[in-house]
């Protein structure tokens, strides 16, 4: 495969994995479930505990201004706690609460509905080892961009 395929096909990577996470149904051309910012820092609390902002910021791409903007909204909806360090009120960290655990939870089962059930446990396994390659060469890429800069 040379270069030029390669990158065709990670570009129909990217548009099948955002049609995908979009929950965009193609039968029915429309979106059943939606991977939403919201839905994104959930994710990311969901993983890590005393999450800061910075963490957030890297791994989504979002601005600054605009994740405090949705971090507000999301918890005064009772999504997520917001704390601070002691002795430092600057050191901000979030959390994620019941209630945000049982949205992402929900989402987690539209689209378990919309993308897993045609498929058996075979496949559903080779589907996994696929991912996991494609996810180790992401991550080893971008360690290696971000040892460069």
């Amino acid at each position: 495969m040379n270069n030029e395929s390669l990158i065709t096909k990670l570009i129909e990577l990217r548009i099948s994995l955002q049609s995908l996470c979009d929950g965009f149904n193609l039968k029915q051309a429309n979106k059943t479930s939606l991977l939403t910012m919201d839905k994104k820092v959930l994710f990311m609390l969901s993983l890590n505990n005393n999450c800061s902002p910075q963490i957030l910021i890297e791994n989504l791409g979002i601005a600054k201004s605009n994740l405090a903007l949705l971090c507000k909204t999301m918890e005064s909806n009772g999504l997520i706690l917001k704390s601070s360090e002691q002795g430092d009120k600057r050191k901000i960290f979030y959390n994620i609460t019941a209630k945000g655990k049982e949205k992402l939870n929900e989402f987690y089962l539209g689209l378990k509905s919309d993308i897993f059930k045609d498929k058996n446990k075979q496949e559903l396994i080779i589907l996994e080892n696929n991912i996991n390659q494609i996810l180790k060469f992401i991550n080893n890429k971008n360690k290696v961009g971000k040892n460069n800069d």
